[in-house]
């Protein structure tokens, strides 16, 4: 009868092992579950980001316009962003025209041009660089009998 008693006793609960065992399995699966709800906000800030970025080069895209004869590049910073917007001139357009386009405008002489407009926006996020680039096509105005023809 002794025997039984130490038998029923050893086995009515669960040994340190078991139960150092157990913690640490739960401590992994925390640890798991924390990771990816941090992973979560992070892709969550970055897409904001990304929208935020987005919504920028397109704002400069939109205030580029019409170009008039020229290529340029302007840059500035919005918050934690920088951004930046060229204007070159596609092949074949030729070399922008050094006489006044008003003057053109008036006796009928001006011609259309096309400009490539680049807009690029940057920003950090995590230690990384970002970049957001927008691209689009615009005419502008040239002197027929200008430089280029």
């Amino acid at each position: 009868m002794p025997r039984n008693r130490q038998d029923a006793r050893g086995q009515g609960g669960f040994t340190l092992l078991e139960v150092l065992v157990a913690f640490l399995i739960a401590a992994l699966a925390l640890g798991v579950l924390f990771n990816t709800a941090l992973s979560g906000t992070a892709t969550v800030r970055n897409a904001g980001l990304y929208d935020t970025a987005l919504a920028i080069a397109q704002s400069r895209l939109a205030m580029a316009g019409r170009f008039v004869a020229g290529e340029s590049v302007a840059e500035g910073e919005d918050g934690p962003f920088r951004w930046r917007v060229r204007v070159d001139r596609l092949a074949g357009s030729g070399p922008a025209p050094a006489a006044p386009i008003a003057l053109a405008r008036q006796a009928g002489q001006v011609r259309a041009v096309l400009y490539r407009v680049t807009a690029n926006v940057g920003w950090r996020s995590e230690g990384h660089g970002r970049e957001v680039q927008l691209q689009t096509e615009r005419l502008g105005f040239a002197l027929p009998g200008g430089p280029g023809r």
